[in-house]
């Protein structure tokens, strides 16, 4: 009878021990599924859901509010072309035509995509033209763009175009692209 006894305890503790392992298993499957939707929701839907409020608040003219949102988005997502662009419009349209420029720059070098690229090339290209920047800093740029995004919108620079005092030295520069050995 003892013995009976004691194999209905070691049954019952074997199904106790059971049941807290399918209740940790059951807990470990539900934290991996949450983490799993937070993570897809951080990286999916957060900057989505950013870029709703930063573009509402860039048309509403509150541009201290859209300025901190596309950082933000920039910080989740540093390939965001979108919020580079629209940064650079928020520092032109404030003047604030160094800053844009940098921004702007900055997601040249991050972005590779070849249209987002030709966009941010010719927001660049107007933020340093606001900022009158020289003849040779702009041939400068247009070259770079045209090596970065080979788009002959890119190709010919009129000198004489971001400054309006000087106009004596118009020019036009040509960029051609020699691929191959030099021997």
């Amino acid at each position: 009878m003892e013995e009976r006894t004691e194999r209905l305890v070691d049954t019952s503790e074997q199904q106790n021990i059971k049941q807290r392992n399918r209740i940790l298993i059951i807990a470990a499957v539900v934290l991996v599924v949450l983490a799993a939707a937070g993570a897809w929701y951080y990286f999916f839907m957060y900057p989505t859901s950013l870029t709703t409020q930063a573009d509402t608040a860039m048309s509403d003219k509150k541009y201290d509010e859209a300025e901190q949102l596309y950082k933000r988005i920039i910080g989740i997502d540093g390939k965001n072309y979108n919020a580079y662009v629209k940064l650079g419009e928020i520092y032109t349209d404030q003047n604030k035509f160094d800053e844009a420029v940098s921004i702007l720059t900055d997601g040249t070098e991050k972005v590779k995509d070849k249209t987002q690229l030709i966009k941010l090339y010719s927001k660049l290209i107007d933020a340093s033209v606001s900022d009158k920047k020289t003849d040779a800093q702009m041939t400068n740029l247009y070259s770079d763009a045209y090596e970065a995004t080979n788009d002959d919108q890119f190709k010919t620079y009129k000198t004489g175009s971001s400054s309006s005092s000087s106009s004596s030295s118009s020019g036009t520069h040509r960029y051609e692209i020699v691929m191959g050995d030099i021997t």
